[in-house]
């Protein structure tokens, strides 16, 4: 946040990306951060740790509207709102750690125009 967040201040740019695909890409990123994660652990240590990153952005751009976001929640629709569940649940856990989300965006793959 602190290397990144400064070149885009002042540009026009005022929603951030803090944090993308817990669910389907947790190992590149959650994993590596918060030791003892796996692909099928959804922990607290997890929720504080993307909280902290929400606070660094929030420190760095104070004004920025900051999002986390995940891919493919409409094309993988359960029927029976399991996804949708996690997902809000995972979000809750980062905002009662502290976590200034904003928004929640989703995205679909494939893109098409």
């Amino acid at each position: 946040m602190t290397d990144y967040h400064p070149l885009f201040k002042g540009g026009g740019i005022t929603n951030f990306d803090v944090y993308n695909e817990h669910f389907h890409e947790r190992e590149f990123v959650i994993n590596q951060a918060v030791s003892g994660s796996t692909a099928s652990t959804l922990s607290a240590e997890q929720a504080a740790e993307v909280a902290d990153w929400f606070k660094a952005a929030q420190e760095v751009g104070p004004a920025a509207r900051l999002f986390i976001t995940e891919y493919n929640i409409l094309n993988f629709w359960q029927g029976n709102d399991s996804d949708v569940i996690a997902r809000k649940t995972f979000i809750a856990a980062v905002h009662d750690a502290g976590g200034p989300v904003c928004g929640v965006s989703f995205c679909k793959r494939p893109w098409t125009a």
